[in-house]
């Protein structure tokens, strides 16, 4: 994925497009938000945060969806409120519904609803789409958003063929260091009409970009 930002692209930690994976065991949601990041609700240590409530199920495409409600045990801990539901027998989220608020040590905004849908994609189930709904109160004026985002066309398993990573970096830092040095020393040269030393200047300079770059690749 590519983006194209005018200004910081981070500046409230909400930059798009991005994946949040509750899978891991710290949510980070920007570094505005909460520099220390928010604790999933499934992560490995979730039920020293969480206290979790059924509240029934609903059938999709022959799955059994279980609606679990997820509650923090205590206030004022990076934590989440809100429901998850969870496929039946599979273990895996099939979609989600949660909230921070200023209670769960968020900054700069007042509250962040987070809404995410999942879909089969071979034996894996992959985001389909992901709602971020912030929301703030500043100098007497209420400000709040959305961000969408919608994926589509995974592949899990890209094939890629031996070529197709190469040394292009590298490759590009030494023909264009070589080639910065040697317009500045042509211009500066010229302009002296010493053609003698520019030419003895310019071959120490190759050499010292070509010495340089073989202590890269020898690195």
């Amino acid at each position: 994925m590519a983006t194209r930002v005018s200004g910081q692209n981070n500046a409230f930690g909400l930059s798009a497009p991005q994946i949040i994976s509750f899978y891991e065991n710290n949510i980070q949601i920007g570094e505005n938000l909460n520099p220390r990041g928010f604790i999933s609700p499934i992560a490995e240590n979730a039920l020293n945060f969480y206290r979790y409530k059924y509240e029934g199920a609903f059938f999709e495409e022959g799955r059994q969806i279980s609606k679990i409600r997820v509650m923090p045990k205590r206030r004022f801990e990076p934590l989440f409120t809100g429901y998850i539901n969870i496929i039946e027998d599979e273990w895996r989220i099939h979609s989600l519904q949660l909230l921070l608020t200023k209670s769960s040590g968020m900054e700069l905004i007042d509250t962040l609803q987070l809404e995410q849908l999942y879909m089969p994609a071979g034996n894996s189930w992959v985001i389909k789409n992901q709602v971020i709904y912030p929301a703030a109160k500043m100098f007497a004026f209420d400000a709040y958003g959305s961000f969408v985002n919608v994926y589509s066309k995974y592949d899990l398993n890209p094939s890629f063929s031996k070529v197709f990573f190469d040394n292009t970096i590298i490759k590009y830092f030494y023909l264009g260091m070589i080639g910065f040095f040697h317009r500045i020393f042509c211009n500066r040269f010229r302009q002296k009409q010493d053609l003698i030393f520019s030419s003895i200047t310019i071959f120490k300079v190759y050499f010292f970009a070509k010495k340089f770059f073989w202590k890269i690749t020898q690195s």
